[in-house]
């Protein structure tokens, strides 16, 4: 009697593993499939919103770049090039570049692109919308705040070519 019962618990205890293995996968998938942010998605661009400059608000005509990054973080490092070139092309196309950090004082002022001002305070409507713990993510957005075009990872000579004609495109 014992082994019988010492075999179905094993049979049980196996198969609630590969049930929990699969429903790990499925989700890990569902996640990987599925944009952060899709072409309906609204940033909010108010004043109260951008409470280290409300002076972007206000800005317009003008479209902005905003980058999802940390001093941490390996990947903005290495993209930092490719970057720093969109950055430059954005500010052509007349767009804000701006910089926010999963948590406040995670980026310094040193290492922002010059023109870019660094967010360190949004309130919680934008912050809602935004994902800000994956870095980076590079997003641009129109001047009302709608998603534009958006990469989540580091950039590279492809993504580079895509946001330069996503700015090219928005007017």
């Amino acid at each position: 009697m014992r082994t019988l019962l010492d075999r179905v618990s094993a049979h049980l205890i196996t198969g609630l593993i590969v049930v929990n293995l699969f429903e790990a996968g499925l989700i890990m998938k569902m996640r990987t499939d599925s944009a952060l942010y899709g072409s309906r998605t609204r940033f909010p661009m108010s004043a109260s919103s951008l409470r280290d400059d409300p002076s972007l608000a206000r800005e317009q005509g003008r479209c902005f770049l905003l980058r999802v990054s940390s001093d941490g973080c390996a990947f903005c490092r290495q993209d930092r090039v490719f970057y720093s070139e969109l950055v430059k092309r954005a500010e052509v196309g007349g767009c804000r570049s701006m910089i926010v950090a999963p948590k406040a004082g995670q980026v310094k002022q040193a290492g922002v692109a010059p023109g870019t001002k660094l967010l360190q305070y949004v309130d919680m409507v934008f912050g809602n919308v935004l994902y800000p713990f994956r870095t980076p993510q590079t997003i641009l957005l129109d001047k009302h705040g709608n998603v534009l075009w958006f990469r989540e990872g580091a950039l590279d000579n492809r993504s580079l070519a895509e946001g330069s004609s996503a700015i090219q495109q928005k007017h």
